[in-house]
């Protein structure tokens, strides 16, 4: 229920609150740095004005959440960071093709819930990086990973579905 659900989020809040101050201001200052550095590398994209716009408030929100050592909004300010670094991660098509080359690498130490299926996103991802063809690199690595067995997700902090082993 909503009420259930608003309790939790309140314990989480203040689990979060507990972290040690100097911790969560290392974590901040560490995921500008990376995040700043990803948006850098899409200066010549669409989205990277939009970026620069969210990273510059949040960068904003942090420093007065240091300054007041409100804690809860410092750690809002993270979670909403670690979700713009990995918004911004992805609007890099170079990482789109890094990835599907990693599940391409270990295809065959994978047990996939249907190997068949994914043998044919392989072969259509392979045919989409010859081709330069960003959209069908995009799909055929959704189509793999939504065949990963389940033991290879697990759930982040905010409730989203992450994959073990992938690393940035």
């Amino acid at each position: 229920s909503v009420q259930k659900l608003k309790k939790i989020n309140i314990l989480l809040d203040k689990i979060e609150g507990e972290k040690r101050p100097e911790t969560m201001k290392d974590d901040f200052e560490n995921l500008l740095q990376e995040t700043e550095s990803q948006i850098k590398a899409l200066a010549n994209s669409k989205k990277a004005g939009d970026f620069k716009k969210s990273f510059e408030a949040l960068k904003q929100d942090g420093a007065n959440a240091l300054k007041s050592g409100n804690q809860i909004l410092l750690s809002k300010t993270i979670e909403q960071l670690k979700t713009l670094q990995n918004e911004s991660y992805w609007a890099n098509d170079l990482n789109w093709v890094k990835a599907f080359a990693y599940w391409k690498s270990v295809f065959h130490k994978v047990f996939w819930k249907n190997s068949k299926q994914a043998k044919i996103y392989l072969d259509r991802g392979e045919e989409a990086v010859k081709n330069n063809n960003m959209d069908e690199i995009k799909n055929s690595l959704r189509g793999l990973w939504s065949l990963l067995p389940p033991q290879m997700l697990q759930k982040n902090s905010g409730g989203e579905v992450e994959i073990s082993g992938v690393m940035r």
